[in-house]
């Protein structure tokens, strides 16, 4: 699995990288709330790490997509008071399918992870939070997992 994570600290203003991101996260909101989830596909790898399981994208959708990114989610992932973005550079163990690993850039010998953090509810000091990994590719970030 992941070997090491470091969090970059946040930037104020944020860099050109994190404002790509932010928009990156734009289009990738976009794209779950389209009937069909048309364009989701086109974000994620072709297999996620959803909640500690590889999965193919196509199973999560059909098993699972619901229960993860429900209606709270939903309305949540729009709500910037309700996010915060990090960026790392981690190693990974054999987690990628070989056709996704053609398109995952590296920096070094590692790879560029960005993470966007949603907070479900705000009723205590630990809100639980659903955390959308993604990692930097040839075609622009692309969605790695879900935990």
């Amino acid at each position: 699995m992941v070997e090491s994570f470091q969090p970059e600290p946040s930037k104020t203003p944020p860099s050109a990288d994190d404002l790509k991101f932010l928009a990156f996260w734009k289009s990738f909101v976009a794209t779950i709330n389209e009937p069909g989830l048309k364009n989701f596909k086109s974000v994620a790898l072709d297999t996620l790490m959803i909640c500690d399981k590889l999965r193919s994208t196509d199973n999560f959708i059909n098993k699972c997509f619901n229960e993860v990114i429900d209606d709270e989610v939903r309305k949540r992932i729009t709500d910037r008071t309700k996010l915060e973005y990090t960026s790392a550079e981690i190693e990974f163990a054999n987690l990628f399918t070989s056709s996704a690993k053609k398109e995952i850039l590296k920096v070094g010998n590692q790879y560029r992870f960005r993470q966007m953090l949603v907070t479900r509810n705000t009723k205590n000091n630990n809100p639980p939070e659903v955390v959308f990994n993604f990692i930097e590719t040839k075609k622009g970030y692309r969605l790695y997992g879900i935990d």
